[in-house]
């Protein structure tokens, strides 16, 4: 009888698991089906009541990624005119600093205007530190499975490399740490329907240790490999009670 009720709980944790796989996929239909099965099983409109809600989140969500997207374009516009800026200020005092050996006549007048352009780097750096701005760029990449992704942060040779903020296909948004393109390290990853993971990240994917915040309250955390959940990990109802503990492979629970 035990042995029963274990495998009982184990396929209602596991329909419990593909109908929160399709709601993050935006498979709402199917989703929402299996909400009412478990409806049905536990005798109560919990998991359907908890469904609608997120979808409701999700659509006043998808204002909210536009207005975050709209000023990382403005944000990205007015780092880059400052390194234009700093840029140009560089030239100046270049061009100053040839014309000094040839125009001795002039040195003093030079003398001010190279104290003048000096003055200004200053304010601008200034400014720059003053409004905790560090130099970035914006990248548009698409990943090899086709997904948009708006990048703006630290970049080297043309690639996102360092720290930086991300907006995937205008439906999650990440920030965290980059490597030629692909999140590495630790990062946190943020659904519409207002679900996050904050862990680390390998190649782009889920890797290591993890934890995973359901917009119901439910948690996970635990071990991570090729974005499934795998390893040792432990799932907490929105109470804190443990649902399950111990191995998991490949996004599945194990006894």
């Amino acid at each position: 009888m035990e042995n029963e009720a274990y495998q009982s709980e184990l396929e209602f944790y596991k329909l419990k698991s593909k109908a929160d796989s399709l709601m993050n996929n935006n498979e709402e239909s199917p989703a929402l089906e299996l909400y009412t099965t478990l409806d049905s099983i536990t005798n109560g409109k919990n998991y359907t009541r908890m469904a609608l809600e997120v979808l409701e989140v999700r659509k006043a969500s998808n204002n909210s990624y536009s207005k975050l997207s709209d000023k990382l374009d403005k944000r990205g516009r007015a780092i880059r005119q400052l390194l234009i800026n700093k840029s140009e200020l560089n030239d100046s005092l270049h061009s100053i600093k040839v014309n000094l050996g040839v125009l001795q006549h002039e040195y003093d007048s030079i003398l001010v205007l190279n104290s003048h352009v000096c003055q200004k780097m200053n304010e601008l750096n200034d400014s720059i530190n003053a409004n905790a701005i560090k130099p970035m760029d914006a990248l548009a990449i698409v990943t090899t499975d086709s997904v948009d992704i708006r990048y703006i942060g630290e970049v080297k040779q043309g690639k996102a490399q360092g720290f930086g903020y991300a907006i995937f296909d205008k439906k999650g948004f990440y920030e965290g740490y980059w490597n030629k393109n692909l999140r590495n390290g630790n990062g946190k990853y943020t659904w519409q329907n207002g679900d996050f993971y904050e862990g680390k990240y390998f190649n782009g994917l889920r890797n290591g240790f993890g934890t995973y915040h359901f917009s119901s309250g439910e948690q996970y955390i635990g071990q991570w490999q090729n974005d499934l959940r795998h390893g040792h990990g432990v799932l907490l109802a929105k109470n804190g009670k443990v649902l399950f503990k111990g191995e998991w492979i490949d996004n599945e629970p194990h006894k």
